[in-house]
């Protein structure tokens, strides 16, 4: 259900980051912005790609005012750098380039827009700041429908491979270390067979809210088919499997307590662990997690009731 505002609620301002080193330029952008209303605007700055990194590690922002000429990146690397580390944040890019070019592959890569310095009108640049914000808010919509599994509302096989090959790079860059977990449920064909579908799609989000109750939610959660789960937990190393093991252990004795069903939920699990020195793709993560839970069920003996 949509949040209505209180008549007496005022509407919150509009968070921008002007990512632009000639410092005249961006006083004048300041100034501008501070004069309007409904909706506010609130302006922060940074002169640097990598001052706006450091900056967006601690402070959310609705949209980038980008200029791709900085001290420290140039052209379209410029967006394309900004987009490998913020793809959720919508750009609006301010050159000093008339370069149609340039801007058709900043568009197609995923800017919002393209403005040439100089050459709009500021009432023109704050109607684009809206509409782009509002074209970014429809595409993340119809994105999220692409990529969630609908019966439970974890990422799907598309998300889980998308998100997770991009926090690869972010974990490379940082040089951070993950852990990735698979799961699958133990005699859910059985589930099936004996109480009926609509007892393993019970059996399924059961899970699914298992997994999304014992990990963070800036982890990466998803159903990757059938009865197969797989979690990418971000910034966590070996150290940690025992606490998260022991945590998804309890939650599922109490869930099963609760439930009060003619047969218990369990499942096999394997995980491996990723560092950024040994750099790996996804696909092969997934693999050796795999191996690992194979071992783990060849061990186990379920019967669903």
């Amino acid at each position: 259900m949509e949040k209505t505002l209180d008549p007496g609620t005022t509407p919150q301002p509009v968070r921008l980051l002007l990512v632009e080193d000639d410092q005249a330029y961006s006083r004048i952008l300041s100034v501008r912005f501070s004069r309007m209303t409904e909706p506010a605007f609130l302006m922060h700055e940074a002169r640097t790609l990598k001052e706006a990194f450091r900056f967006l590690q601690k402070n959310p922002v609705d949209l980038i005012l980008l200029d791709l000429t900085l001290p420290d990146s140039r052209g379209f690397d410029t967006y394309r750098l900004f987009s490998l580390e913020h793809p959720e944040i919508p750009v609006v890019i301010l050159s000093g380039f008339d370069d149609e070019a340039l801007a058709l592959e900043c568009v197609r890569h995923g800017a919002q827009d393209y403005q040439v310095k100089g050459r709009f009108d500021f009432q023109v640049l704050a109607r684009f700041v809206r509409f782009a914000m509002e074209r970014h808010r429809q595409q993340l919509r119809f994105k999220a429908l692409s990529i969630t599994d609908d019966l439970t509302g974890l990422y799907n096989r598309r998300g889980f491979f998308e998100l997770g090959s991009h926090q690869i790079k972010i974990a490379e860059r940082s040089e951070r270390e993950m852990l990735l977990f698979y799961f699958d449920l133990d005699g859910f064909k059985a589930i099936n067979d004996r109480f009926g579908h609509a007892e393993g799609d019970a059996a399924l989000m059961r899970m699914a809210a298992l997994l999304k109750d014992t990990f963070r939610s800036s982890d990466i959660l998803a159903r990757l088919g059938g009865d197969e789960f797989a979690v990418l937990a971000l910034e966590a190393s070996e150290p940690h499997v025992q606490l998260l093991t022991q945590r998804l252990a309890d939650k599922l004795q109490s869930s099963n307590e609760k439930a009060q069903k003619p047969y218990p939920l369990a499942f096999s699990s394997g995980r491996t662990c990723f560092y950024p020195k040994q750099s790996s793709l996804l696909e092969n993560l997934l693999a050796d997690a795999d191996r690992m839970l194979y071992e783990h069920k060849k061990h186990r003996t379920v019967s669903p009731a």
